[in-house]
């Protein structure tokens, strides 16, 4: 995977682009809850971008939904180990 990026866009259609490490700081100091419309993780594999949606208030899905889905894509069309740690504690943090 190459250059990951997550995306945040609010409800007035603002969009916010930053990388791992400034997510968790303006998750941890800044986001309220509601704040958010989506969160998605954008990255490059195999010269394809992708886009994986990681909240969205238009979808009423669970935490779980979300996992177990991502977890059955495919490896060789998505990457290895696409799914990281942190986009599991986005995953849970915003869909409960």
């Amino acid at each position: 995977m190459e250059n990951i990026v997550y995306e945040v866009e609010d409800h007035e259609e603002n969009v916010k682009k930053m990388d791992k490490r400034s997510l968790k700081d303006y998750i941890n100091d800044f986001m309220e809850d509601g704040d958010a419309k989506s969160i998605c993780k954008i990255y490059r594999y195999n010269k394809k971008k992708i886009r994986m949606v990681l909240f969205s208030v238009e979808h009423d899905f669970l935490a779980q939904d979300y996992i177990e889905h991502y977890r059955t894509l495919s490896s060789n069309l998505y990457g290895k180990d696409f799914m990281s740690d942190f986009d599991v504690y986005i995953i849970k943090k915003f869909n409960n």
